[in-house]
This record gives structure tokens, sequence and C-alpha cells, in this order.
């Protein structure tokens, strides 16, 4: 973890628990009020947002599609780990950054890394295009 100023910047191969979504609040508007994106087997909501001090992340699998929590949970390490190699990606704006929640809509099994990248991947460049078009209404909180 490097710091500057006192405040703790993240070193861009890693997902700190500044960087997870965990606001039940935020994780409220985020589903309330977001916009959802389909990239199976993933479904991307996201929700632009002033008030934070960088883009905030969920993962989810569903116990209703995927039963074993072995598996749930292997899927939720390749999200996170996909998410941790690509974040990047994601251009840091001067004022603005995202909630954004990944929750895995597979039919019942377990899908590779590569086709979860590529998805994430492919997710954090729309979101890129959204920011650079300022096509959305930020969240004021």
């Amino acid at each position: 973890m490097i710091t500057h100023n006192g405040q703790r910047i993240a070193s861009p191969a890693t997902f700190t628990k500044d960087e997870r979504l965990k606001s039940s609040k935020h994780i409220a508007q985020l589903f309330k009020k977001g916009k959802v994106r389909n990239l199976p087997p993933l479904r991307m909501v996201y929700l632009a947002c002033e008030s934070l001090p960088r883009h905030q992340v969920l993962f989810a699998v569903s116990s209703k599609k995927i039963r074993s929590a072995v598996t749930r949970n292997k899927l939720k390490r390749r999200m996170r780990e996909a998410y941790r190699l690509n974040k990047h990606l994601l251009l840091p704006s001067p004022n603005t950054y995202f909630l954004i929640g990944y929750s895995y809509i597979g039919a019942g099994q377990l899908c590779d890394f590569k086709t979860i990248q590529e998805k994430l991947i492919a997710s954090l460049q729309y979101l890129n295009h959204l920011d650079t078009k300022n096509n959305y209404a930020p969240l004021q909180a």
C-alpha cells in the first residue's frame, strides 16, 4: 500500500477494502436507481456517484442458480481476480466514480476464468465510454 499525504492509494494490482462496495445504503441505491447491462454470464449494475473517493465494486452469485457454496465462492473469486487484473482499464475521472455490482447469471454451471475476464473487460470499457461521453446522471449522496 502506497501512502500519499496520509491518504492510502491502492497499487494497480490490488483489490482493497476501500474498493469493495459494503455500505448497505449505497447497495440499496445501486439496485434501486442503477442501470443494468447484461453481458452473459455476467450482469452489471452501475450508478455514477460524485461523493465517492474511488470506484466501488460488489460481486454476487445467486444461491438459487448455483446451489454449491464451493462453486459460488469459486465464481466470486474468479470475478474479483478478473476485476483486480483489469481495473486499470476503468480510468479515474476527476469528480465522478461508479458504484458497480456484478452478478453471475450463468445457467447453473461453472464458467471458466477466460470468459469471465472477457466480459468484465467489456463492461469496464463500456463504463469508460459512458464516462467520456458523460452519458449518465451522477448521484449526489
